[in-house]
């Protein structure tokens, strides 16, 4: 979690870990009903929605999308929709009418 900016190779992990790619891959499904990268998606995606709904306006869908190595943008939406239940967009707008609204108070 400490490296969602960086995309995790299987092997890599298989090394550090000392199993192979089957049994990582079987573990996953096991514990988390997900493969590895389905996973380290479903970690990104909580990132990018972490950020939609921090209180800074500095960020887009698209770059908060991008922060996170989502390259492209409709397989990002389908992914977050199906995750959260709305598009990134409603995400970022309703928690940022809740900040303007927190400001006029």
């Amino acid at each position: 979690r400490h490296n969602v900016h960086e995309p995790p190779l299987l092997a890599d992990l298989c090394q550090a870990i000392g199993v192979s790619a089957r049994s990582l891959q079987t573990a996953f499904q096991s514990i988390f009903g997900l493969s590895p990268m389905s996973y380290w998606r479903d970690i990104r995606l909580d990132a990018v929605r972490d950020l939609l709904r921090s209180r800074s306006d500095a960020k887009s869908v698209t770059e908060a999308a991008n922060q996170f190595g989502f390259v492209h943008l409709g397989h990002f939406g389908v992914h977050y929709r199906k995750r959260f239940g709305e598009t990134p967009q409603q995400t970022r707008n309703r928690d940022r009418a809740g900040v303007r609204a927190d400001r006029l108070s």
